[in-house]
């Protein structure tokens, strides 16, 4: 499985996903996860023709990590164009990748801590395709 974890790393509202991913990428890639940075809502395009499950972490407007649907991403103020690229990206897609969206601030730790045990839940109800590759990637504005 692929886990993405999305933001802006220059602007600090939009760079909290990646912060807790850092805190969490040792885990995901020991338990045979790849984790992937986006920097960039056009990175998304590669990761949407994988043929592994894809599990999107993004900020929104919630209290603690959950599930939602992609209505939150395309409802949700737009405060830089990213919000609307990776909505719109996954729509046009056609595929349905499993989001996750997290506070945007708050205790690193805790907010850490509450979506692993979420990923871990996400991630054991999965079928592990054979022969997982473990690695990062860190996709960077060009």
């Amino acid at each position: 499985m692929i886990v993405a974890f999305v933001g802006n790393p220059l602007l600090e509202y939009d760079s909290f996903a990646l912060e807790v991913g850092k805190l969490l990428k040792d885990v995901l890639i020991q338990e045979g996860h790849n984790v992937v940075f986006l920097h960039s809502s056009f990175d998304l395009f590669e990761l949407l023709l994988a043929r592994q499950e894809l599990v999107i972490v993004d900020v929104a407007d919630v209290a603690t990590p959950k599930i939602v649907p992609l209505s939150v991403l395309k409802s949700r103020k737009f405060f830089t164009l990213h919000d609307l690229d990776i909505a719109s990206i996954i729509q046009l897609s056609g595929k349905a990748p499993i989001i996750i969206a997290i506070p945007s601030n708050g205790k690193i730790m805790n907010i850490a801590h509450e979506l692993l045990a979420l990923l871990k839940n996400i991630l054991s109800n999965q079928v592990r395709g054979s022969g997982s590759s473990k690695k990062s990637k860190d996709h960077r504005h060009g």
